[in-house]
């Protein structure tokens, strides 16, 4: 379902060059598919008609109703946060953080599995130390970029 696409745009003339140009983006006359071969053999040049449905965030491809169902999901997560009961594991400031920051794709379905009591403990009870808000926001905005940046090399 999902997939890793790169956009193309083939211009047949130098006259076209500059309709639709991006800056800092490469520009080639003539056949892209010839030159991304001469690049490297194993190149997959799959010629797709997108539909408006589809949508694309970093590189990833997915359909129209994917990228609506995230955004339900998160929209979601933000009226528990807000409305709901409170968080056992983190204040709602530290959720907050987690939802409006680049880690929300894995913070929605933590909130959802975790945001209530654990197994076999009532609600009524004291909830105990949690993450707050400053340290979710140092985690999730300082340090998580430079964690994603050592794994990725």
């Amino acid at each position: 379902m999902l997939s890793v696409y790169a956009s193309v745009v083939q211009v047949s003339a130098a006259s076209g060059r500059a309709q639709g140009a991006h800056p800092g983006s490469e520009q080639v006359v003539g056949s892209v598919e010839v030159l991304l071969r001469t690049v490297n053999q194993s190149v997959t040049v799959t010629r797709v008609d997108r539909g408006i449905a589809d949508t694309g965030i970093g590189g990833w491809r997915f359909p129209g109703w994917y990228a609506a169902g995230l955004l339900l999901a998160w929209a979601a997560a933000l009226v528990l946060v807000a409305y709901g009961p409170e968080p056992w594991w983190a204040t709602r400031a530290a959720w907050t953080w987690g939802l409006l920051s680049p880690a929300a794709v894995a913070v929605v379905p933590l909130l959802l599995l975790l945001s209530g009591p654990p197994p076999g403990v009532t609600s009524a009870g004291v909830a105990g130390r949690r993450v707050c808000g400053g340290l979710a926001f140092v985690l999730l905005w300082l340090l998580g970029p430079a964690v994603v940046r050592a794994w990725s090399g």
